[in-house]
This record gives C-alpha cells, sequence and structure tokens, in this order.
C-alpha cells in the first residue's frame, strides 16, 4: 500500500516502494479516483528511496528529493516536474520556503 506524502489542491501525493527504488503516484481525493505514477520530467524511478521527509508542499508548488541527491520541483500540484538539483547530500528533509 502506497504511503502518503503530500496533499495539495485536491491532490494526494503517495509514495511506493519497491526496494532499492521507488516511484511517486497521485490520486485524487475523490474516493473513485484510481492511482496514476507520476511521470512528466520525472525518472520513471527514484534513485533508492523517497519517504516522507523527503517531498513536502505548499499549495501548488510541491519539491521532491531521493537518496541520490536529486531534487525535483512541481508549481501545478504534481502534474509536471523538473529537475532542480543533483548532487546535493542525502536528504533528511525537504523544505518549501
Amino acid at each position: 500500500m502506497p504511503e502518503t506524502l503530500a496533499f495539495c489542491q485536491g491532490t494526494l501525493l503517495r509514495w511506493c516502494t519497491f526496494w532499492p527504488k521507488s516511484a511517486i503516484y497521485r490520486q485524487g481525493v475523490d474516493d473513485h479516483c484510481s492511482l496514476v505514477m507520476v511521470a512528466g520530467g520525472l525518472p520513471a524511478w527514484f534513485d533508492g528511496i523517497v519517504h516522507t521527509g523527503y517531498m513536502a508542499a505548499d499549495d501548488s508548488a510541491v519539491a521532491v528529493a531521493d537518496q541520490g541527491g536529486n531534487l525535483y520541483v512541481s508549481a501545478d500540484t504534481g502534474r509536471t516536474w523538473s529537475p532542480r538539483a543533483d548532487g546535493i547530500p542525502t536528504p533528511s528533509n525537504v523544505l518549501i520556503v
């Protein structure tokens, strides 16, 4: 069962780990919405695990980091993504300011 990472504007962003990699899924808050693997600029599989502390959301902005030191951002509730940094130290938390 995927774990919820973030909630932004009626959308749940969830992660699911298939060791040693993980992926992000989107799901509307309506019970009838299905889980959809997020693409739109994200890799098919993240480098290592993505967990709750590695994702932050504020309004429609979302940021996610992986254990490989890659940071991705979205300005549209996770529909499209852009790489923002690579080679950063393994995060303990991600924060949008």
